[in-house]
């Protein structure tokens, strides 16, 4: 929808969501029904083992990078899942709702002026909108790079 090719498979141990452009993969654990507020080993473990996942059943070039991504409302990291999450970026629930209702408005504007399928300007012009609202994935990768989650979460016994 906003660029990226995405999937979702339901089978054993698939991630939840990946949105995947060029070299770049995003790929998601989804644990916004978190029932409270500490991050426990075995989520931990799941979201850092989701790149691997990624690599025995997504086809992506071999230089991809592919960024686990936890989208969570947890604030606190139980001390035995801190060491899964020193590659994982942590999205807080809230701000990847906003960040969703704002691509959705931008591509709510674009759509009006969507003429035919294969109008290289309007693509263009999608594309530029995009990056400049933040929405691109580069500057998504370059947000969540800096967001790891055992630098944010605090560590719990």
């Amino acid at each position: 929808m906003l660029g990226f090719l995405s999937g979702k498979r339901e089978v054993d141990a698939s991630p939840d969501p990946w949105w995947a452009v060029g070299d770049l993969c995003f790929v998601f654990e989804d644990h916004a029904g978190a029932t409270n507020d500490v991050l426990d080993a075995t989520k931990a473990r799941q979201a850092f083992s989701h790149p691997n996942w990624i690599r025995e059943h997504v086809v992506l070039p071999d230089s991809a990078t592919i960024m686990p991504v936890l989208v969570s409302p947890v604030t606190k990291a139980k001390s035995g899942a801190v060491p899964h999450l020193h590659t994982v970026a942590l999205w807080e629930i809230a701000s990847f709702r906003t960040w969703a209702v704002k691509a959705l408005s931008a591509l709510r504007d674009l759509r009006r002026t969507f003429g035919q399928a294969g109008d290289l300007v309007w693509r263009a012009n999608a594309a530029e909108r995009f990056e400049q609202e933040g929405m691109g994935a580069d500057a998504i990768h370059d947000w969540l790079k800096n967001r790891m989650a055992s630098g944010i979460l605090q560590a719990v016994p």
